[in-house]
């Protein structure tokens, strides 16, 4: 009788986890995070390492839960293209996406995922915090984020 219990539970909490795990996923966003973070500067690049959309914070301290490629969120500004919305992105195209928190840098490689989404495959990160050199060329690479190289 127990382990019957117990089974019921594991299969109940899969079962909440798988859904929770559907819905942090939405291929319609570039990203959705677990929490708000201090979001400060985001960068997509095509697979030839040209950027296709880039926008920077500017003002305030809100904090981002997610983000919808070509909406640029109160506090931030569209650096590229300079006017308008950018150019569709064409599913299952690769897609070199960067992010820049208040902590950490990180470097997404994946694909498109229809017009305004994107699927990570892999992706490299560093802390904001560093000081030395290994760290400064570390950071610049992956703040970077170019076609190039691959984590």
């Amino acid at each position: 009788m127990i382990v019957r219990k117990g089974v019921k539970c594991s299969c109940l909490l899969l079962f909440l986890s798988l859904a929770s795990c559907d819905l942090m996923y939405n291929p319609r966003n570039l990203n959705k995070f677990y929490s708000d973070v201090e979001l400060r500067h985001v960068r997509l690049r095509d697979g030839n390492g040209n950027i296709v959309w880039e926008i920077r914070r500017v003002a305030g301290n809100t904090d981002i839960y997610e983000v919808h490629f070509g909406e640029v969120p109160p506090g931030f500004v569209q650096v590229f293209p300079s006017a308008g919305r950018p150019r569709p992105l064409r599913d299952g195209e690769r897609v070199l996406q960067l992010e820049v928190t208040k902590t950490t840098i990180m470097c997404s490689h994946g694909r498109a995922s229809g017009a305004d989404g994107f699927r990570q495959d892999v992706y490299e990160t560093i802390p904001t915090t560093g000081t030395n050199a290994a760290w400064r060329e570390a950071a610049t690479r992956i703040e970077n984020c170019t076609p190039e190289r691959t984590p």
